[in-house]
């Protein structure tokens, strides 16, 4: 009993140590996220990254719990087994002294051995009975500790992963505005060079058709211009006929 108590008693500080060290570790991590990721950022990956060790934490508690729990049932146990074997280690000694040297006395101390043995065995039974209790009552409470961890940490994963849900819709969401904006640019952006190559192509079809009645103009002067020096020739050509 006495071993199996020293190695629970170390088997605590193991625990406690790395319980402390978790804690730690979780503090600076979660630390280290707030300054790694934005607001966003960090209700998505921080409560992942969180994720093992907030369970490694929920494992460690809950064992210090149980180990706690049964050095206080132990405890009793081996007082009592100690204060028993005392009681029956001094009625025996007071037998032994009051043994008289006649047969009576004897058989009145076989008696009172007897007697003392089955007050002992008595005794033994009870502290087995309340030891017992004890245990059925600490396992009780640890089951109920152990399913109110369990409750907590599920809720605790449906939060974080309603969380993330939110963010990626979020993200989503300002994707697909993104995408809306860029395309009513784009359509806007290609509206203007249209109607831009709508008006050069005007402003081209005018010059071309001001170009054409220029031409146009020039070479009804030009012929006119060659018809009235063809009649000035003929004429001159027909008076120096004549």
């Amino acid at each position: 009993m006495s071993t199996l108590y020293s190695i629970l008693i170390v088997f605590e500080a193991i625990v406690c140590f790395l319980l402390i060290g978790i804690v730690l570790l979780q503090k600076s991590t979660g630390d280290g996220n707030g300054l790694s990721f934005g607001s966003g950022a960090e209700s998505v990956f921080g409560a992942q990254a969180g994720n093992v060790l907030t369970r490694g934490t929920v494992v460690l508690a809950v064992l210090f719990l149980l180990n706690t729990l049964v050095l206080c049932v132990l405890r009793p146990q081996a007082r009592a087994k100690s204060i028993d074997s005392e009681i029956a280690e001094e009625q025996a000694k007071a037998a032994a002294a009051a043994v008289p040297e006649s047969s009576e006395a004897a058989d009145l101390l076989d008696t009172a051995v007897d007697t003392a043995a089955e007050d002992v065995a008595t005794a033994t039974d009870a502290v087995e009975q309340k030891a017992e209790a004890a245990a059925d009552a600490v396992e009780k409470k640890v089951e109920a500790a152990a399913d109110a961890v369990e409750q907590k940490a599920e809720a605790a994963a449906d939060a974080v992963e309603k969380k993330a849900e939110a963010a990626a819709d979020a993200v989503e969401k300002k994707v697909e505005a993104a995408a809306d904006a860029v395309e009513q640019k784009a359509e806007a952006a290609a509206d203007t060079v249209e109607k831009k190559a709508e008006a050069a192509a005007d402003a081209v079809e005018k010059k071309v058709e001001a170009a054409a009645d220029a031409v146009e103009k020039k070479a009804e002067a030009a012929a006119d211009a060659v018809e009235k020096k063809a009649e000035a020739a003929a004429d001159a050509v027909e008076k120096k006929a004549e």
